[in-house]
């Protein structure tokens, strides 16, 4: 059911449909952290419905003021505070999932094989940590958290130099910019 539920909301999404009614807004945000508990109380292992919950809840809003159109409040508001996102564990593991499917998508999986298909990986890690970064940060994770989950992960896939550098100078690593 809840596969069914996210897939109507994806297909308004992929309407250009974002705006709801503050009682849609208040329904939706309920049921998504319904989802999020049954996932919460589960192995994890259901990550692509996790994905779909954080993009969806970035994207469907309701306006505060109907003066103000900028005055927008998205469903990310409503599922931020609930405890899966507050779990270094569930972060750990969505981002490195993210990561390992992102990289078999790429059809990159043969780590160390070829210079260029690190380069490769090194690029598709990148591109996962940034935004996964920047969720993080959004749904309220400290960032000693953010820290603790970024930094081995950039150990363990070896990114680029450059790449670590970007993390250091908005202090997502321990060590400090130059």
């Amino acid at each position: 059911m809840r596969h069914f539920f996210l897939q109507k909301l994806n297909d308004l999404r992929s309407n250009g449909i974002f705006k709801f009614s503050k009682t849609t807004y208040g329904l939706i945000g309920k049921y998504l952290n319904e989802i999020l508990s049954i996932l919460n109380t589960s192995d994890m292992n259901d990550f692509y419905s996790v994905k779909s919950v954080i993009i969806l809840s970035q994207t469907f809003y309701i306006i505060n003021n109907e003066n103000d159109n900028n005055n927008k409040v998205y469903l990310q508001k409503e599922i931020q505070v609930h405890p899966l996102f507050k779990s270094t564990k569930f972060w750990k593991e969505f981002i490195e999932h993210s990561i390992e499917e992102e990289i078999g998508t790429s059809k990159l999986g043969n780590k160390g094989k070829a210079t260029a298909n690190n380069c490769k990986i090194d690029n598709v890690v990148f591109a996962q940590l940034v935004p996964l970064s920047d969720n993080m940060v959004e749904f309220g994770v400290p960032l000693n958290q953010i820290k603790e989950i970024i930094g081995p992960l950039i150990d363990k896939y070896s990114i680029q130099q450059v790449q670590k550098d970007m993390f250091k100078a908005i202090g997502l690593t321990e060590e400090q910019a130059q």
